[in-house]
């Protein structure tokens, strides 16, 4: 997959306020919806998998990494990201609370687990992450994140349709 940063700013909302885990969740997930990326029903799976599961997904201190299965729920793949005005809880013993919510969609497998690896490489570069939590726009964020979504093979993918 392979997002402009132009795209991407339009995926990024920075300074949310959100009461609590649903909300924050929700907030995150809704310029997905906005652009068509997902429909509701996806937003509802995410839900409920921490309603089931708990919150697994809140994968380093900080940050949660949202996504469910696709399930005809996906349109088209995409991600977005959305940095709280406050932390929130979300429930996790050792990385809550949490400031960045970054939802993943993959609408295929092979789509969900190359934004998976993609996002793996940004949240594991603390200057990446230190750069968002700073950062005054969209599109300063945009453009922190893309490098790590144009991988050659994504960027191959995507020349090459979907």
């Amino acid at each position: 997959m392979c997002i402009s940063p132009s795209e991407l700013k339009n995926l990024v909302r920075l300074d949310v306020a959100a009461a609590d885990w649903r909300q924050a969740l929700q907030a995150a997930a809704r310029p997905l919806l906005q652009e068509g990326y997902i429909k509701e029903s996806y937003v509802a799976a995410m839900e409920q998998v921490v309603d089931e599961l708990g919150p697994y997904f809140v994968i380093v201190p900080g940050v949660a990494l949202a996504h469910a299965r696709p399930e005809g729920r996906v349109n088209r793949s995409g991600l977005s990201l959305c940095r709280l005005e406050r932390p929130v809880p979300f429930g996790h013993e050792e990385n809550d609370p949490v400031w960045l919510v970054i939802v993943l969609a993959g609408s295929t497998d092979d789509s969900h687990l190359g934004l998976l690896a993609s996002l793996a490489r940004f949240l594991g570069d603390e200057d990446s992450l230190g750069k968002v939590r700073q950062a005054g726009s969209a599109q300063v964020v945009a453009d922190v994140l893309a490098p790590f979504l144009s991988t050659d093979e994504t960027v191959a993918q995507h020349r090459g349709g979907r």
